[in-house]
């Protein structure tokens, strides 16, 4: 599991060092930094993804682009670098980038592993798949590693492609959503046939992904089905879609937004194994106050089952459905983490920090609510009641 990340120049933080939990929630004011956090991890994602020998960051590439050195490094406080720390139960990590070809990308500057030097530019190291390369078949921890971060799956709020036809991967692998980028598209796949973990499976469905994903799709769209038709002759296949006992399949683009909003998170959810990580941006994107609450139990209980759930939100009820589920037994308290992130302050002396870290006990019960933290509910109501 991941523990740990730790960002120093990195957008709009100047240092922050922020413990990571099975299921991590973030949440916050518009442009205090959530996504930035998700963005470092995509960053290194998309990196040893994409490029196998690499000695810089991709920065603009299938699952985030983020422009030009300038507008990664803190423009504010920053020394002209940034620097990208990783921990997980064994090692600790941390990447130091500084611009080069006239601030378009970062160059790997210098690589420490638990705080000792391992690569230094312009020395005589080489780099596969980010790390130095001799450590690479020397220790199974950084092969684990490695594997965690190119199987992480980031679904950015962005998700939603709905189109008539979508390409075939293989016969045995699906792609159902994806979203158009100018180099390309992200599609997300269905296994048809793979078994869902057992922990996560329903006893009322059978235990391949295709029915698990109708079982848990049902929870929020009552009689949902899906059918996957391959188009004779083509490498493309349709989709049909039902809910509410309409008798004829529906294509994407006939049914409801919210639908379409949650099914990439059902399956990439239910397709994943243990000591996966799972980013999402905004679960509650076009769902019902109930279904939200729905949405934040069964993100607890996919951290329960070993995937590493990290979740950036602007809803209570994600946060209600969460704390529910740590009352309910599904995920433990201490294996819940919660932050609060308000924008930065234009003072570096100034006291207040820039990220909160709240305490929730075995009941669901969070030790305090600082301002702003889902309150804004209460204070409308105040101002309705002529309370101020």
């Amino acid at each position: 599991m991941f523990t740990e990340i730790d960002l120093r120049y990195f957008k709009c933080f100047e240092t922050l060092k922020l413990p990571l939990r099975p299921l991590t929630l973030l949440a916050g004011a518009n442009g205090s930094g959530k996504s930035s956090v998700l963005h470092a991890l995509a960053l290194l994602h998309q990196t040893m993804r994409e490029r196998k020998h690499r000695d810089s960051l991709t920065l603009n590439g299938n699952v985030v682009r983020l422009g030009s050195a300038a507008d990664v490094i803190d423009q504010v406080r920053g020394q002209g670098f940034c620097e990208i720390g990783m921990h997980d139960d064994e090692t600790e990590y941390l990447w130091k980038f500084t611009p080069t070809n006239r601030n378009a990308s970062l160059a790997v500057e210098k690589i420490s592993i638990d705080g000792e030097d391992r690569y230094r530019r312009h020395g005589s190291t080489s780099l596969r798949n980010f790390l130095p390369s001799d450590l690479l078949g020397n220790g199974k921890q950084h092969e684990d590693f490695v594997l965690r971060m190119r199987r992480l799956s980031h679904l950015t709020a962005e998700r939603i492609g709905t189109y008539e036809v979508y390409p075939t991967l293989s016969t045995e692998v699906v792609p159902v959503f994806g979203r158009r980028r100018k180099r390309g598209t992200n599609v997300l796949v269905f296994p048809i046939k793979k078994p869902v973990m057992e922990n996560l499976s329903l006893m009322n469905a059978e235990q391949s992904c295709l029915r698990q994903v109708e079982a848990r799709m049902n929870q929020l769209f009552p009689e949902f089905k899906v059918e996957l038709c391959p188009i004779f002759g083509s490498k493309t296949i349709q989709i049909g879609l039902r809910n509410n006992l309409n008798e004829d399949q529906l294509e994407p683009i006939n049914v409801g937004s919210g639908m379409m909003q949650v099914l990439p998170i059902i399956v990439t959810a239910l397709c994943a194994r243990p000591r996966d990580v799972l980013m999402i941006e905004y679960p509650e994107m076009l769902l019902h106050g109930s279904g939200q609450s729905v949405m934040g139990m069964l993100l607890a209980e996919v951290a329960s089952a070993g995937v590493q759930v990290l979740v950036e939100t602007n809803s209570d009820h994600i946060l209600s459905g969460i704390r529910r589920a740590v009352k309910d037994g599904l995920l433990s308290a201490e294996k819940t983490a919660l932050y609060y992130f308000r924008p930065r302050t234009k003072s570096a002396s100034d006291q207040i920090p820039q990220v909160e870290n709240l305490l929730i006990d075995p009941n669901g019960n969070i030790d305090w609510w600082p301002e702003g933290f889902f309150d804004q509910f209460d204070k409308d109501m105040h101002y309705l009641a002529g309370w101020g």
